[in-house]
């Protein structure tokens, strides 16, 4: 599987143990935290048409930064580099948005995590899920694969998560493991 067994560590209280393993991918990651019964069926990530607006702006502000290099000044040389910097900038945060979220089904579960500074963990066990929907612009039908995905659990409880990548290829595989059941 080429997951490599780093330590194991015993304890006693309210956790018995730990496992610290290292992995080369997201993927041989995720398939450690599953049960021994539970693999992975789908697997997504969020749109990338969350780089859009964010590549647009890092050109502008490139740009306006080259074209401060053309500027007769003592500070032009910080400018330019402030432009760079802030360039540079606008495209961490898709960049971390996108590579720190993971959408999976397994054949027990949804689990859902993004977030890096405020990281959010969601789980549904498939038996608790009565209804998922995905609500796609034009845009997002066409251009993006991607929507909002709408997890509706027992008791009518609903959770979105907008700009999912794959949206209903998700829906369609969750669909088939619950009606195959």
């Amino acid at each position: 599987m080429g997951v490599k067994v780093v330590g194991q560590y015993w304890a006693l209280g309210a956790f018995d143990g730990r496992l610290i393993y290292e992995a080369p991918d997201d993927e041989r990651r995720r398939v450690m935290s599953l049960s021994s019964e539970e693999h992975v069926i789908y697997s997504t990530r969020l749109s990338k048409k969350l780089f859009v607006k964010p590549f647009v702006l890092s050109v502008i502000v490139l740009v306006v930064a080259f074209l401060s290099r053309s500027i007769a000044a003592e500070y032009a040389h910080y400018l330019f580099w402030t432009f760079i910097a802030v360039s540079v900038l606008f495209l961490v945060s898709p960049f971390t948005k996108y590579f720190l979220s993971h959408f999976v089904l397994t054949n027990q579960r949804v689990v859902i995590r993004h977030g890096f500074l405020t990281r959010t963990s969601y789980e549904m066990i498939l038996e608790k899920i009565e209804s998922i929907t995905v609500n796609q612009s034009l845009s997002d039908r066409l251009i993006w694969g991607s929507g909002t995905l709408v997890i509706t659990g027992t008791g009518g409880t609903k959770e979105e998560f907008p700009n999912v990548g794959g949206a209903v290829t998700f829906q369609e595989h969750l669909n088939e493991v619950l009606h195959s059941a």
